[in-house]
């Protein structure tokens, strides 16, 4: 008989635990899902207003060496 209450037992605690992942997972899934489409617009915002601003002839100072030789 007491191992019967321990499979009931155990059974119970496991199943609610798979209950209390699913509820904590598909809300934090939906939630990371909108938080990346948002990233994502706004990484495109911000690559259009550089590239819109960025000036073709801009030349970084400094000196040049060849390193294809060595």
């Amino acid at each position: 008989m007491k191992k019967y209450l321990i499979l009931i037992f155990a059974a119970f605690v496991g199943f609610f635990t798979l209950l209390t992942s699913l509820f904590l997972a598909i809300p934090l899934a939906i939630v990371a899902v909108l938080a990346g489409k948002k990233m994502q617009s706004q990484i495109k915002k911000q690559q259009q207003t550089y590239t819109q601003t960025e000036d073709p002839s801009r030349v970084i100072e400094g000196e040049y060496e060849d390193l294809s030789r060595k």
